[in-house]
This record gives structure tokens, C-alpha cells and sequence, in this order.
């Protein structure tokens, strides 16, 4: 029988993009002080209500985002594992090897996103948080 594996490999490409823009969304928006936010919002910067919004919150400003790193994860795995049993049957030893491989890769990319949120820090918080501000409210709905 002969499978198509595309699908599990889309869904890995997109968990692996979405993880990395998420931890660049986490990373910047936690770069921020609150008395900074204070200040954006203040001089009425473009995106510094939705970053204000996000400080007041209950889950502080990167709550959404940690959930949705979470989701990215499993997505990662799970979806690395469905490309591994459709190329090679169920083999628990490369299971297990290409789940390590990809935490790796996420840790990586974990490292690099945060050393890029060090350089762009502010302007892409305020760029982003308008857009995390949304997902919170969908969150809170749930």
C-alpha cells in the first residue's frame, strides 16, 4: 500500500514556522518593561495599546503565546512521527531519534529567536501585540 506523506510533512513545516514566530512574539513582548509600556502608551505609539492591554492581562503579556508554543510543539512532534511511520513502518528507535532531532531543532530555534528579539525587541513587540491581544480575547473565550 502506498501512502502519501505530504500532509505530515506540511504539518511539520508549518509547527516548526509557527513555534519559531511564536517564541519571537514571547521573547519581544517579554523584552519590554512595564514602566516602557507605560511610556509607548503615553506618547500614543502605534501598537502600545494592544502591549498595554497585554501587561494588564491576567496572564501577563505572553501567556496566549506560551500556549500557543505548547500546541506548536505537540503539532511538531506528533507530525514528525507520522512522517517517520509513512517512510519506515512503526520503528520505535527512529521514533524516538527524530523526536529528539526535532527538540533540537525547536531548541535552536528557541535560541535564535531570542537572540533576534534582543535586537528588534521593542518594535517588533509593538508590532505584534496587537495581533496577541486578539488571541488572548479567543483564548479567554474558550
Amino acid at each position: 500500500m502506498e501512502s502519501d506523506s505530504t500532509l505530515p510533512w506540511l504539518v511539520w513545516a508549518f509547527s516548526v514556522v509557527g513555534f519559531a514566530l511564536a517564541s519571537l512574539g514571547k521573547a519581544s513582548l517579554s523584552s519590554v518593561r512595564p514602566e516602557r509600556v507605560r511610556w509607548l502608551a503615553s506618547q500614543k505609539v502605534r501598537g502600545s495599546g494592544g502591549l498595554e492591554s497585554l501587561q494588564a492581562g491576567p496572564l501577563g503579556p505572553t501567556g496566549a503565546l506560551s500556549l500557543l508554543r505548547y500546541l506548536f510543539l505537540t503539532s511538531a512532534l506528533l507530525s514528525g512521527a507520522a512522517v517517520v511511520i509513512a517512510h519506515w513502518d512503526v520503528h520505535w528507535g527512529l521514533i524516538t531519534l527524530s523526536s529528539v532531532a526535532i527538540l533540537a531543532l525547536l531548541g535552536v530555534a528557541h535560541v535564535a529567536t531570542g537572540a533576534l528579539a534582543s535586537v528588534l525587541g521593542e518594535r517588533a513587540a509593538l508590532r505584534v501585540a496587537p495581533a496577541v491581544d486578539v488571541l488572548m480575547f479567543v483564548f479567554r473565550s474558550i
